[in-house]
């Protein structure tokens, strides 16, 4: 077994900045080139520091599942800290767990099918503008009405909130965490995003002010109340981190999902079809528990999320030395995950860039465990996975109950995968209101 790093097949790129930009730009496309010259375990550089790359379900497995513990959140999303402060993604345990109990009983399935009356009422406000238009961009919808759940469900937002303002200033944020270079430089992205921190921070321990002198039930609220065993509750500033999270992660990759799940819909006749007569009935009747429990638009999201998942790449750091493949890596390196490559590998899924959700169906996943992630995997997997997978759900039965969708043609559909995953274009369809049947 070799001992070094360096040993493992790979390159290292440009000076500081080692492959950073191809990693990030494109990270499937990194992965398809170095899986074939290199094979499944590839050394890289990410920004000054030692990396690998592994290439594998049992990878994905032995990093998110079987040893999560010997592999840093915290390490492996530092970058994020300076504008996303304590995020749930970029604490390590005991702190992630601790907050994560606490944030529990706000996605349970009993506060799930609570929250149902809400989603309804929310999405049909945002439909019921479409019957004085002949078509819509998809995508710009997604991003307005996810962030309104998001803030609504999540953050106990009242109605009457700023949404612009504050769906404006999470849009900079995110933009300014992709930048490499992080200094205050006036008009970069990433000065931006500080401006954008620095205007949500007082708006957010407003918020979290509110909520200390009017407790609620919604996640941020349960986090405001908690107190430990020693009756010491969690700091402001880990709060303020803890709201951008809920409202970032509830909203951003939600909306991207659910544009791609439209997309594919359709541009796929038969799952169009098939969606179609399950989302069907009076459409000016609520969109209940019982309309959103069904198992087949569960497997078209998880098919669209195989084919397109919110987060392409995936990173942590290294906390102990580990053996795979052959090679010993080394504590501090930086290891990379590629799901957005990994799903689609044909050794592992059937005509793999076929959107074809009958393979969730089937079980065709359970065939190699981790080969898809699309929630995350292990006691770190997406905390809010029913809750976006609900709000999907939901969005989809009020839009197909009233119309039929037609793709414009001639957009340009290819992905934008960072940092999160959406088409290039807006999605514009066309609606077609569709008749009693």
């Amino acid at each position: 077994m070799t001992t070094a790093i360096a040993r493992i097949p790979g390159q290292a790129g440009l000076p500081y900045l080692g492959e950073s930009r191809t990693l990030f730009g494109n990270p499937i496309r990194y992965a398809e080139r170095h899986h074939a010259q290199y094979g499944a375990v590839v050394r890289t550089t990410f920004l000054g520091r030692p990396g690998v790359v592994l290439l594998s379900a049992e990878a994905q497995k032995y990093v998110m599942v079987d040893h999560a513990t010997n592999f840093s959140w915290h390490a492996g999303y530092a970058l994020g800290e300076d504008l996303f402060g304590d995020a749930l993604f970029v604490i390590d345990d005991p702190d992630h767990a601790f907050q994560r109990k606490l944030m529990t009983p706000a996605f349970t399935a009993r506060a799930l099918a609570a929250y149902q009356p809400d989603m309804d009422a929310v999405t049909r406000d945002y439909v019921a503008p479409w019957s004085a238009q002949e078509a819509v961009d998809l995508y710009p919808f997604a991003r307005a009405v996810t962030f309104r759940l998001s803030a609504t469900l999540l953050a106990g937002l009242q109605p009457d909130f700023d949404q612009a303002t504050f769906q404006r200033l999470f849009t900079r944020l995110l933009a300014g965490a992709s930048e490499f270079v992080r200094r205050d430089i006036p008009g970069t992205k990433y000065s931006q995003a500080l401006h954008a921190r620095r205007e949500l921070v007082p708006l957010l321990k407003r918020l979290i002010a509110q909520r200390r002198e009017h407790p609620t039930q919604d996640a941020l609220g349960l986090l405001v109340a908690a107190r430990d065993e020693t009756g010491q509750g969690l700091s402001e500033e880990h709060l303020v981190g803890l709201a951008i999270t809920l409202i970032f992660a509830g909203f951003e990759s939600t909306a991207g999902t659910l544009t791609w799940l439209l997309t594919e819909l359709v541009q796929s006749p038969a799952w169009y079809a098939r969606a179609r007569a399950i989302c069907t009935g009076d459409p000016d009747a609520p969109v209940t528990d019982g309309d959103v429990k069904q198992p087949v638009l569960d497997a078209m999201i998880d098919e669209t999320l195989r084919l397109h998942p919110a987060t392409p790449l995936i990173m942590r750091g290294a906390v102990a030395d580990f053996p795979w493949q052959g090679y010993t890596i080394s504590a501090g390196t930086q290891i990379f995950l590629i799901p957005g490559y990994t799903q689609r590998r044909p050794d592992y899924f059937a005509d793999p860039n076929l959107f074809n959700p009958q393979r969730f169906l089937d079980g065709e996943e359970k065939a190699h465990p981790a080969a898809y992630v699309g929630f995350g995997g292990g006691s770190r997997s997406c905390i809010g996975s029913g809750i976006a997978r609900r709000e999907i759900k939901t969005v989809l039965q009020c839009i197909l109950r009233r119309y039929d969708l037609t793709l414009v043609p001639g957009q340009n559909l290819a992905p934008r995968r960072f940092p999160l995953n959406r088409p290039t274009a807006n999605v514009r369809v066309r609606l077609t209101p569709r008749q009693g049947e």
